[in-house]
């Protein structure tokens, strides 16, 4: 599969993970949690802060990942083990048995949808030029058969 094709449909894979991780929140608020409570409050919080973090992953596989922005790459992976798998994790061992599969269902799917978006968008292929430097660098850019002013993906937007 050619790079410009594996970069979109690895993003448009990263944006619906994103988006269905997303559901976890609608499961937490969907208990209505009475906010008045510290417990209640807390749940509101975290199923905002992940409702937040969902939406935020979505816009960057959307454009900048999309368009083979080498940040958004790092971006978009980091949260996954300083919050997801932490989250994943807190979750399993404290959600009631009875809201387990609501909450940590929408989570496990989310996360295998972007290792397999991820695979796609990302510099794990090590035949892939652009990620490994196998090019000739110019001013911190690769000289690649493009544009000559580097503006573009195959002119070496990912060394920029």
């Amino acid at each position: 599969m050619e790079r410009m094709r594996r970069l979109k449909v690895g993003a448009l894979i990263l944006a619906m993970g994103s988006l269905s991780l997303s559901a976890a929140s609608g499961a937490m608020l969907a208990q209505r949690p009475d906010v008045a409570t510290d417990t209640g409050s807390l749940l509101c919080a975290g199923a905002l802060a992940n409702l937040s973090l969902s939406l935020l992953w979505a816009l960057i596989a959307v454009f900048p990942l999309r368009r083979g922005e080498r940040w958004a790459f790092w971006a978009y992976s980091l949260p996954i083990p300083l919050y997801g798998i932490p989250m994943l994790i807190l979750d399993g061992t404290h959600v009631s048995r009875g809201h387990l599969l609501s909450t940590l269902g929408p989570q496990v799917v989310g996360l295998v949808v972007a290792t397999l978006g991820l695979s796609l968008v990302g510099p794990l292929r090590s035949s892939d030029r652009r990620w490994n430097g196998g090019q000739a660098r110019t001013r911190g850019r690769v000289a690649l058969a493009g544009s000559r002013d580097g503006s573009s993906w195959e002119s070496g937007r990912f060394f920029s």
